[in-house]
């Protein structure tokens, strides 16, 4: 009897293994009942598992199956009595608080009573219940004395909250403080937060918001808490919140950045306080930089969800997989995937995959496939109307708006991005999301089912990043829903030859999931238990990896080193600093040249930037530059449209921009000079010019109707805003650091405006595009900004609200609401 304590000694068990498949295929087979023998076999082993959980915590996944078998029996049996003992003694108490307020089981004793009502004193905390787990960490990180804290917990477990809570107490002793975030989707979304709960502090947004404060939060992305810290030499932080801790990992460029500020703000400031949040670290050890680093680790170990994982498999067969038998269960077949999405969707579905031109691919043939509805829904009628006002009438995304489709990703423009975000979230007759990784690291929207269609490039913690953003606890825990088969939320990978690897499976990719806890995978050469011995010499593609890795650190031990002297290695510091090691193959002889270049340079440049900068940056550098996109302005066409790109980009619309590419696409398309470079995602064609390295990175327009160029400038425009944004900022920076432009010429050039009032709201998130609107309706002087730095409006500007249709409205209340 002794091997029936284990979950490999039940597997063995004929009548485990039956009875376990059966409670798997629920409710797939609806016809399933359990006999009484198979209760009592369910509910004694469960007992058991629990029992030798609590004998030997190592054991986790003894109390995760005790808790998936528990769970199944309710939904099964409609019994929920064992459902909330086991949420009581393992401290699940909003499952426990749900069942009582739901009258899913009866309160017979007085122990029940005074259960819920410690339950209620004890555990409710802005207006939700927490688990037991969730209060004594909560409770730990905020009394902790600990400079360093890593808080590890499943999706949608109060990570925002602790921020909050966290700042609130530690306000007086900390007064510089910076919740550093990945995406803007999320500076918007923490900002708005932060500006509700902590109403009288200064919350800068930008580097640029900065005014010598020696009280602020800040809510940055990496890039623009570097920026600050390295214009102000003695700033530092009191406080850092790193959240999506996990990216640390890696080793791309944001990441490197990441690594630097906080390494950085140690250095200007050795007693700094840490807190990094994640759902997917495995050892907070692994974050370190250095071996004196003491990370405290507070996790939350089990997650209330358990996912349900469906398989379409190339065959058409469908099956079902338990992680904890590691085993799947074939149940039927399906003629083909999008009937399969059909009859197995819900309210909320989310479709992922990885490239943009496929994500837009299965849209169309989703659309295609859906029914046509034959009533006429007014709110999307509202979306499709403002999307052709603010964007263009043949957009993809209006049309598959009549079948309540929305596409995402990260190549179309950031208005349209949100805004269609905004919509998936606010209206019930928008359905399906098709989108890729945009959505990891965004806001959070409602799912109710999950559909992967393709897994390339997809670890196991970031699939268990997604999963978790299906049913989150809030929706199934709010008062008006009663089907608790959403803490078993639908998961399914549909294997197509469409959108797939050919002849792939996705089976490999599913067992990944099995434990729930997967190794830390440290890619990032600047933490210490990176492993310099993984590289195999002998291989090209390994001894290029280790050469770039030493090529990082050693860039990394330049800057945050000793004060340098000498003219060269300034610059190069400087160019470090901005990031154009990721344009350049950095050198001394490089940095000496270029040095050189600029130093003959004895008139500030007033216009023609983007010639200037292929004078100085470009020309006789080809063997130098590394990024393929940089290199295309050794061109001159590409110096020509430049121009005209950065002098009318910023003083016009969305719309007018889109209509300013689509125009250049259209002369382009009748000229001998039809090839446009689109990059990776979009390329069809390789060009065979100076650095194109062969890569299918152009489109021949001559191929495309005219349908088909509006949607290409549309993503073209967001590659463009992008390129200046990220790449040609650099040099609009080091040229104004070494006075080659003048700060009003900068202005312009990154904002659009030397307005003092306008640049004010840009730096407080709004765009060029609102504030000109802002400033042709008369409204600017309505709007007021505090001795905090944070933008309001008055009666009037509240009452001109009203008045605006649903996109600009969307626009104003990210920042003013």
């Amino acid at each position: 009897m002794e091997d029936y304590k284990t979950i490999k000694g039940l597997r063995s068990l004929p009548e485990f293994e039956r009875i376990i498949k059966k409670i798997t295929l629920y409710p797939n087979d609806e016809t399933i009942k359990l006999e009484e023998n198979e209760k009592v076999f369910l509910l004694s082993s469960a007992i058991i598992l629990s029992k030798n959980y609590s004998m030997d915590k190592r054991y986790q996944s003894y109390a995760e199956l005790a808790y998936y078998i528990i769970l199944k029996y309710s939904l099964i049996t409609n019994d929920f009595t064992p459902l909330y003992d086991f949420a009581v003694n393992f401290g699940f108490y909003p499952i426990a608080k749900s069942l009582v307020e739901k009258e899913k089981i009866e309160m017979d004793s007085i122990i029940n009573y005074n259960t819920q009502a410690r339950i209620e004193e004890e555990f409710k905390f802005n207006n939700l219940i927490e688990t037991y787990n969730q209060k004594e960490i909560r409770n730990s990180i905020l009394e902790s004395e600990s400079n360093e804290i890593c808080f590890i917990a499943p999706t949608s477990f109060g990570k925002s909250s602790l921020i909050v809570e966290d700042i609130k107490k530690n306000l007086k002793s900390r007064n510089k403080i910076s919740v550093i975030v990945p995406t803007k989707s999320l500076l918007t979304q923490t900002f708005r937060m932060l500006k509700k709960e902590i109403p009288r502090r200064k919350i800068i947004l930008h580097d640029e918001m900065y005014e010598n404060e020696t009280e602020f939060l800040s809510v940055l992305t990496q890039e623009r808490a570097l920026r600050l810290l390295q214009k102000n030499g003695a700033l530092y932080f009191d406080t850092l919140y790193i959240d999506e801790a996990h990216n640390l990992f890696n080793k791309d460029s944001r990441t490197i950045l990441l690594s630097r500020l906080i390494r950085l703000n140690k250095k200007r400031n050795p007693n700094h306080r840490v807190i990094y949040l994640s759902p997917l670290i495995s050892n907070s050890d692994n974050l370190r930089f250095d071996i004196e680093q003491d990370i405290v680790e507070q996790k939350i170990d089990f997650n209330m969800k358990e996912p349900e994982i469906y398989e379409l498999c190339s065959d058409s067969t469908i099956q079902k997989y338990n992680r904890f038998i590691d085993k799947f269960y074939p149940f039927g077949n399906e003629n083909s995937f999008l009937s399969y999405i059909y009859k197995t969707k819900r309210n909320k579905n989310f479709f992922f995959l990885t490239a943009p031109r496929k994500i837009e691919m299965f849209a169309k043939q989703l659309y295609d496939y859906l029914p046509s509805s034959h009533t006429t829904d007014i709110e999307l009628e509202k979306v499709a109307e403002n999307l052709k006002k603010y964007i263009h009438e043949d957009f993809y995304g209006i049309h598959y708006l009549k079948k309540g489709i929305v596409y995402l990703h990260g190549k179309l423009p950031d208005h349209i991005k949100e805004y269609l975000e905004y919509k998936f979230q606010t209206l019930n007759s928008i359905h399906f999301l098709v989108a890729n990784n945009v959505i990891l690291e965004g806001i959070n929207l409602p799912i109710d089912s999950l559909y992967i269609l393709s897994v390339h490039a997809l670890s196991a913690e970031r699939l268990t990043n997604l999963i978790g953003r299906v049913n989150r606890l809030n929706m199934i825990f709010n008062s008006s829903n009663e089907d608790y088969s959403l803490l078993l939320p639908n998961v399914h990978f549909v294997n197509t030859h469409e959108y797939g690897r050919k002849n792939g499976k996705m089976s490999h990719k599913i067992r990944q999931l099995r434990t729930g806890r997967f190794p830390d995978e440290i890619n990032n050469p600047l933490l210490l238990e990176f492993d310099m011995d993984k590289f195999d010499v002998e291989k090209d593609v390994d001894l290029k990896k280790l050469e770039t890795a030493k090529k990082i650190i050693s860039e990394e031990t330049f800057i945050l080193g000793e004060e340098v002297t000498t003219g060269i290695d300034k610059l190069k510091k400087k160019m470090i600093e901005l990031g154009m090691n990721t344009v350049y193959n950095m050198s001394d002889s490089l940095c000496e040249l270029l040095l050189s270049r600029i130093t003959k340079k004895e008139d500030m440049i007033e216009d023609c930037i983007i010639s200037e900068i292929q004078t100085i940056f470009v020309n006789g550098l080809d063997s130098m530059i590394i990024d393929e996109e940089f290199a295309r302005l050794k061109n001159h066409d590409a110096i020509s449209y430049y121009e005209n790109f950065i002098s009318y980009s910023k003083k016009k619309s969305l719309k007018e921009n889109i209509e300013n590419v689509l125009s250049h696409f259209r002369i382009r398309r009748e000229s001998n000079n039809s090839l446009m470079y689109m990059g990776g995602s979009y390329g069809e064609v390789p060009y065979d010019g100076i650095n194109s390295r062969g890569n299918p990175v152009y489109v021949e327009l001559k191929q495309k109707n005219d349908t088909e160029l509006v949607n290409l400038a549309i993503v073209k425009l967001k590659l463009e805003n992008d390129f200046i944004n990220y790449t040609m900022i650099k040099f609009f920076q080091l040229m104004l650091d070494y006075n080659i432009i003048s700060n009003q010429y900068y202005n312009s050039l990154v904002y659009g405006t030397n307005n003092e009032t306008k640049l004010n709201l840009l730096k407080q998130g709004l765009t060029i595009n609102v504030i000109n609107k802002l400033d042709s309706d008369n409204q600017i002087q309505n709007i007021i900004i505090d001795e905090n730095n944070i933008a309001s409006g008055n009666k009037q500007f509240e009452e001109y609200k009203e008045t605006l249709d649903d996109f600009f409205r969307f626009e104003i209340d990210k920042y003013f609401n």
